[in-house]
């Protein structure tokens, strides 16, 4: 069953603030299975297609160009570099023994990436 700590959530803050100064986070923990990383600001322009924030796909964010369901050209997410890294912090203590074809779900934790939050945009600082 997916847990995660507070202690372990503050542990990934952390290291993301002392890795990236230069990037505002919000890290936040759900239902205690969940971690939910925000980039809310930084110098970095992430390409949001025109829109005030993006969720990161974590499996698919070095994919190129792509149709989304209303036929919207989808840019590649620019920074991977960076994207990548921030992915590797967050689940630096994640393990995985999920087995699909059985419809069994067994990690650490999930998580999720987004650059700005639908109530709160993503801001590119100077």
């Amino acid at each position: 069953m997916a847990y995660i700590t507070k202690e372990a959530t503050k542990e990934i803050r952390d290291n993301l603030k002392k890795t990236f100064p230069e990037i505002k986070f919000s890290v936040r923990m759900k239902h205690h299975s969940t971690v939910l990383v925000t980039i809310l600001e930084s110098p970095y322009d992430f390409e949001l297609n025109g829109k005030d924030y993006r969720d990161v796909n974590t499996y698919h964010y070095q994919t190129g160009e792509r149709l989304d369901y209303d036929g919207n050209l989808i840019k590649p997410h620019t920074h991977q570099d960076i994207l990548a890294k921030i992915l590797k912090i967050i689940s630096a203590k994640h393990w995985d023994k999920s087995e699909i074809m059985t419809d069994y779900f067994h990690c650490a934790f999930y998580y999720y990436l987004s650059i700005g939050r639908w109530e709160k945009a993503y801001k590119l600082a100077a």
